[in-house]
């Protein structure tokens, strides 16, 4: 019998059948290695799906309604130094105090995930912001109780802007 230069002589011997059964056998163990494969894969991105939604979905949550409290006493804030009505400015200072109260609930909640020290930095970073825009904020609503709107304007308009766009700027970056 002649040698094939394509095949071995173990594989040329064998019948036709045999060499099908042989071929079909190794496409079985091809299609379950790419399987396993594919399968670990899968188990790889459920994991990364598990921990983004548990862990860094929240925490987007979380810094979203901070910044909507931070945006929404600035708001209040700004009407407060514009109104010379007390019966608005008790409405307006409710509104801030909850407003606040919002967003120390959700940074606080945010900062107990936030486990690296890049994020931590963030956060003093936000906190000596919101810290000096509560300064000024405080500045503004004591001007504006006291019948001082133009001061209060002034106030509100130049410190408390700036430390209030500090602040979310440090939310941004969180």
């Amino acid at each position: 019998m002649r040698r094939s230069p394509v095949m071995p002589d173990r594989l040329a011997r064998l019948g036709l059948a045999a060499r099908l059964n042989l071929g079909f056998g190794l496409g079985v163990v091809l299609a379950v290695a790419v399987g396993a494969v594919g399968l670990v894969g899968l188990n790889q991105v459920g994991n990364r799906t598990g921990e983004l939604s548990g862990r860094w979905l929240p925490g987007v949550a979380q810094l979203a309604a901070g910044r909507a409290a931070v945006l929404e006493a600035r708001d209040h804030e700004i009407r407060h130094s514009r109104t010379s009505d007390r019966s608005y400015h008790a409405e307006y200072e409710e509104k801030i105090t909850a407003a606040l109260k919002t967003v120390e609930t959700e940074l606080g909640a945010y900062a107990a995930k936030a486990s690296d020290e890049e994020a931590a930095q963030r956060l003093a970073d936000f906190r000596k912001a919101w810290t000096a825009y509560l300064q000024a904020q405080q500045k503004v609503l004591q001007l504006g109780r006291g019948g001082q709107q133009q001061d209060a304007a002034d106030i509100s308009d130049g410190a408390a802007s700036m430390h209030a766009e500090e602040a979310l700027a440090a939310l941004e970056q969180l």
